[in-house]
């Protein structure tokens, strides 16, 4: 019985192995094993780094707002990250999202922020919101490679923010773990999956639902800000060496369990 225990508890933590490095394949910027991260590099060419969001009234009509409209700090697009243990700068264009990047045990979420005021809806209401974030930074070789990695497929979350713009988009102040746990834990509008390389398109879009456009809709046709936070939310997948520990160990405790059932069934020798 305790050989049993004692296998069945290997074999418990080797499916602890495989579910728990969810982080990646330690090929990031921090080489540290497990640190995904998107949109690396980004906003090192300001004038291809700006995000929209681009919405249509109820007559069809089609707006864009844009980060670099109505900037809050002078000379900043209103994007940029936050982190739980990195500074960062109001200068710094960068939407970099994702876990290890820099450091061990770091986490980066992301935002965007857009002045309504930028266009005037003739609508009554808008009626569907995308997202587009440029992902094309031309600093970075191989391109687009060394600008994600993560183990696929992983999903990037925007959704509502609880900071105001201003607290929001004065990264000056970083780093902070409030506003990064406010940035991953909004009402969600939208996400994007990447299964694979090859979903790394540019732009990415994001189309945006109901819950955002009742949100735009409630401060639309103002000057007011609009901010949307972004995180990762990387789907569990088993590594394959993980995979091949666990397999080894289950195929061995049901050899024990086979050699123990045939002993206990031994037919009784009368004597």
């Amino acid at each position: 019985m305790k050989k049993m225990f004692a296998l069945a508890t290997m074999a418990m933590f080797a499916t602890g192995l495989a579910m728990a490095d969810l982080t990646g394949n330690g090929s990031g910027n921090s080489g540290n094993p497990g640190d995904p991260f998107v949109f690396g590099y980004s906003g090192f060419a300001p004038g291809t780094s700006v995000v929209d969001l681009t919405v249509t009234d109820n007559l069809g009509n089609v707006y864009i707002f844009s980060t670099d409209y109505a900037e809050i700090n002078a000379g900043a697009l209103n994007q940029g990250w936050w982190s739980i243990s990195e500074t960062n700068d109001n200068s710094n264009y960068n939407y970099i999202v994702g876990t290890n990047v820099f450091s061990p045990g770091d986490t980066y979420n992301d935002f965007f922020t857009f002045n309504l005021g930028q266009n005037v809806i003739t609508g009554t209401s808008i009626v569907s919101a995308t997202l587009s974030i440029p992902t094309d930074t031309g600093y970075c070789s191989p391109e687009p490679s060394c600008e994600i990695t993560t183990p696929y497929p992983v999903t990037y979350q925007v959704g509502s923010v609880s900071i105001d713009a201003g607290t929001l988009n004065d990264k000056n102040n970083g780093p902070d773990a409030g506003i990064v746990a406010a940035l991953g834990s909004g009402t969600v509008y939208g996400d994007y999956t990447f299964n694979s390389l090859a979903d790394y398109t540019n732009p990415v879009n994001i189309t945006l639902d109901g819950t955002a456009l009742s949100a735009l809709n409630g401060v639309y046709d103002t000057s007011a800000y609009f901010s949307i936070g972004g995180t990762l939310s990387p789907t569990v997948v088993p590594e394959p060496s993980s995979l091949a520990l666990l397999g080894t160990l289950a195929v061995g405790l049901l050899f024990q369990l086979r050699r123990k059932v045939r002993l206990w069934y031994q037919p009784l020798k009368h004597v």
